[in-house]
């Protein structure tokens, strides 16, 4: 949805009818002033620098998280004094494939990000990716931000665990979905050390080996976990979605 967003915003004269002059900038359209003011805000959100950050967001900005809540400048601020100091969160990397455009007064910025976090009670560390996206308003000369959106980028550098590649081929095999009423077939199948999944002729998904006969998709957040019976075999396959979770059979080799 966020590139219809975008889509709205930059055509509202056309959406009015009207040919408007484009609107003269008065902050500098560089790449350079759009990255450092993300760093300014970035860093202030890592160090809690709760003025700063204020500083450089919009009073009317509309700021969305990984979470999927909608917040405004306050209840952004608020929310990022009410986080726990249990957890240290840090890049991982640089960010990746940028693009900032300028278009009818305001600057758009795009780029993914890899991140740590330590949870420093438990002393454990996960990682993760995301997407994010800016735009920026001109406001009196100065650039602040008017909207941001976060979105995950599931299991972007999670590595397959090798070890199942000695079994792959317990996998094989014709299933079929049944539960609620949902029917339809489809084949799990093996290509050198490679399974892949089809649900149809250009519907082929490669399924890469995590721990416990589960299985995951690169930039897809599902989780599909191969159920066996009391004698080791596989016989059906539990999927688990974002929001929901779906079961098939194995009806076939």
């Amino acid at each position: 949805m966020k590139p219809i967003v975008f889509l709205l915003l930059l055509s509202t004269s056309d959406v009015l009818g009207q040919q408007q002059p484009p609107t003269k900038l008065t902050c500098p359209a560089t790449e350079k002033a759009i990255l450092d003011l993300y760093q300014v805000q970035h860093q202030a959100f890592y160090k809690r620098d709760f003025v700063t950050f204020a500083g450089v967001v919009d009073d009317q900005a509309i700021i969305n998280y990984d979470d999927g809540r909608r917040r405004s400048k306050s209840e952004a601020v608020a929310a990022i004094q009410q986080e726990q100091s249990g957890n240290e969160t840090m890049d991982d990397g640089p960010i990746e494939d940028t693009i900032v455009k300028f278009e009818d007064g305001v600057a758009i910025l795009s780029f993914a990000q890899g991140f740590r976090n330590l949870d420093l009670n438990a002393g454990f560390t996960t990682t993760g990716s995301a997407r994010e996206s800016y735009i920026f308003g001109c406001r009196g000369g100065e650039w602040k931000i008017i909207f941001r959106a976060e979105t995950p980028v599931p299991n972007a550098h999670r590595a397959p665990d090798i070890s199942v590649l000695s079994h792959l081929d317990d996998y094989v095999g014709h299933y079929r979905f049944y539960q609620n009423g949902d029917k339809g077939d489809f084949h799990v199948f093996r290509k050198g050390n490679q399974l892949f999944e089809s649900t149809g002729p250009k519907e082929v998904d490669e399924l890469l080996p995590g721990r416990f006969d589960t299985f995951f998709v690169r930039y897809d957040g599902q989780v599909e976990r191969f159920m066996r019976d009391k004698n080791g075999r596989v016989v059906g396959i539990y999927y688990v979605f974002s929001d929901s979770d779906l079961e098939a059979r194995r009806v076939g080799d």
